[in-house]
C-alpha cells in the first residue's frame, strides 16, 4: 500500500513541492488526527462493542465467475452438461464433487477446493455465501466492465450518486469520528470510498509520508507553519494530509502476525496485512476498500486442480483472507468482510476454454458477526439469463443493507447510503 505525499526529487521546486502536497492532501480528503504539538488522538478499539464494525470491501475487479467460486457441484444438469463442455477434449472447467469443499451437506453446491485457505470461516460459522447475485435489470443489465464497477461501488448511476457507498456510510456514521475512518488500500482513492472528507488512500504504510528530502523534520515543520498561515481550503486541505501522515506513522508495521497467520508475498496478501495492523493500532478504522483484479477469465480457465488460471487466482484471493481471517483472530467478532465483484460469467464454456461476461456470480460475507450459510434464492432453469448466463435472482444491495444495518450500526442512514433501494421481502439474515 507509498503516498502521493512525496516527492522523487531531492530538491524539488516550490511549484513541484506545493503542487505535490496540495495533491495528495486532495486525495486524501482527511480531516482529523494529529499534528506535532496538536490535538490528543482518539482512538477507537477494535473490540469495542460498542462501536460498530470496520467494513472491509474487497472487490473482484473482472467480473467473478460464481459458478467456479461456489460450483453447483450437484446439481448435474448445471455443472455436468455445462461446465464440462469439451471442446476438441481439452476444456473442462468443471468441479470435480469429489474435490468440492462440504458446504454442510448443501444439495446444491460445493466450495471451489482452492478454497482451502479461506474455509476456517466457514467451519466457524462466520461466512455467509449469496448465489446469483448482481444489480437487478432495475439499476442496470449493462456487461461493460467500466460502467458496472462504477454501480456496484457507488450502489447507485454514477449521474445520480456522485460518492461512493463506503463513503456515504462514513459521512452519516456516528462512530466515524476516530483519527482515521477510511482507507483505500492504493495509490488513489478507489470509487466506494470517494466523496468522504475522513478517507485516505494509503498504497503503504510505510510509503505514506513525506521524504525524498534531505531533512523530512525541517520541511514537514515549514509544512505545517505553512498550512497553518492559510485560512483557505489550501491550508485546510494541507493540514488533513499532514493529520493522516501522522496517524499511519502510528502504527506498528514490526510486530509479526498473530495466531500463526502467514501472508502470502503478493499485492492481495501485503495490503491486508497492513490493513489488519490499522485495525489493531486502535486509529479508529471504520471501512477499508481493496480491489484485486485478474478475474475478466475469457479464456484458458483450466480444470479445478493446482495449476491452472482459474484455481490459482482463487488461491491468490482465499490464502490472502484466509490469513486475514487468522490474523485478526477475536478482533473477527468487529470485522467483516464483503467480497463482490461487478458481474458474473456465462453457464457455458466458450471455445477458448473460459467464460464471457454474464450476470448473476457469488458474493460473500465474513465476520464474527455473521450467520453463516448459504442464503438467497437460485435459477431453477439452468440458462435463465438472457445470454446464456446465471440469472440475478438476490440484489447485492439488500446483502450491503443487511450488513450495514446489522453490524454498522447505520441503518437509520440507509436510504442516504443505498438511494433508490428499497429492502424487500424476508432478510436473507445474514446478521
Amino acid at each position: 500500500m507509498s503516498s502521493s505525499l512525496s516527492s522523487p526529487l531531492s530538491r524539488p521546486s516550490r511549484r513541484h513541492f506545493i503542487a505535490g502536497a496540495g495533491a495528495a492532501a486532495a486525495a486524501s480528503g482527511f480531516a482529523t488526527g494529529v499534528l506535532p504539538g496538536g490535538t490528543e488522538l482518539a482512538f477507537a478499539e477494535p473490540n469495542d462493542s460498542a462501536k460498530s464494525d470496520v467494513i472491509v470491501q474487497v472487490f473482484l475487479d473482472g467480473g467473478a465467475d460464481g459458478l467456479s467460486l461456489v460450483p453447483p457441484v450437484f446439481d448435474t444438469g448445471l455443472n455436468a452438461d455445462y461446465r464440462a463442455l469439451r471442446v476438441d477434449g481439452t476444456f473442462d472447467i468443471a468441479v470435480d464433487p469429489a474435490t468440492a469443499l462440504d458446504l454442510g451437506g448443501h444439495p446444491i453446491f460445493g466450495l471451489h477446493p482452492a478454497f482451502a485457505p479461506l474455509y476456517p470461516a466457514w467451519t466457524d460459522a462466520n461466512m455467509a455465501i449469496i448465489h446469483a447475485a448482481g444489480s437487478p435489470s432495475s439499476l442496470t443489465s449493462t456487461r461493460s466492465h467500466f460502467d458496472a464497477q462504477e454501480v456496484w461501488k457507488r450502489c447507485g448511476l454514477p449521474n445520480a450518486t456522485p460518492a461512493g457507498w463506503l463513503a456515504r456510510h462514513l459521512n452519516t456514521s456516528a462512530d466515524a469520528d476516530g483519527s482515521l475512518p477510511g482507507v483505500a488500500a492504493s495509490s488513489q482513492l478507489l470509487v466506494s470510498m470517494r466523496g468522504s472528507p475522513s478517507a485516505v488512500a494509503v498504497s503503504s504504510i510505510g510509503g505514506f509520508n513525506v521524504f525524498g528530502f534531505s531533512d523530512t523534520a525541517a520541511v514537514t515543520s515549514s509544512l505545517v507553519d505553512l498550512y497553518a498561515a492559510d485560512s483557505g481550503l489550501f491550508g485546510s486541505i494541507g493540514t488533513r494530509a499532514l493529520n493522516a501522515v501522522n496517524v499511519v506513522s502510528t502504527v506498528d508495521t514490526t510486530t509479526p502476525p498473530m495466531n500463526g497467520a502467514a501472508y502470502p508475498n503478493t499485492g492481495l496478501g501485503r495490503d491486508l496485512q497492513e490493513v489488519a495492523q490499522m485495525i489493531r493500532a486502535d486509529i479508529g478504522l471504520q471501512a477499508v476498500a481493496v480491489n484485486t483484479g485478474g478475474w475478466d477469465t475469457h479464456d484458458d480457465m483450466g480444470p479445478a486442480s493446482a495449476g491452472s488460471r482459474m484455481y490459482d487466482r482463487i488461491s491468490y484471493l482465499t490464502e490472502s483472507l484466509g490469513a486475514f481471517y487468522t490474523d485478526l483472530g477475536a478482533d473477527m467478532a468487529e470485522v467483516t468482510i464483503v467480497v463482490l465483484s461487478e458481474f458474473g460469467r456465462t453457464i457455458n464454456v466458450n471455445g477458448n476454454g473460459g467464460t464471457d461476461h454474464g450476470r448473476g456470480s457469488a458474493m460473500f460475507v465474513i465476520g464474527g458477526g455473521i450467520n453463516g450459510g448459504v442464503y438467497g434464492a437460485f435459477p431453477s432453469v439452468i440458462e435463465d439469463g438472457p445470454e446464456g448466463d446465471l440469472a440475478v435472482m438476490n440484489d447485492f444491495r439488500q446483502v450491503l443493507a443487511e450488513v450495514i444495518t446489522g453490524r454498522l450500526d447505520n441503518g437509520a442512514n440507509l436510504s442516504s447510503i443505498l438511494p433508490g433501494f428499497t429492502p424487500a421481502g424476508t432478510p436473507f439474515g445474514i446478521t
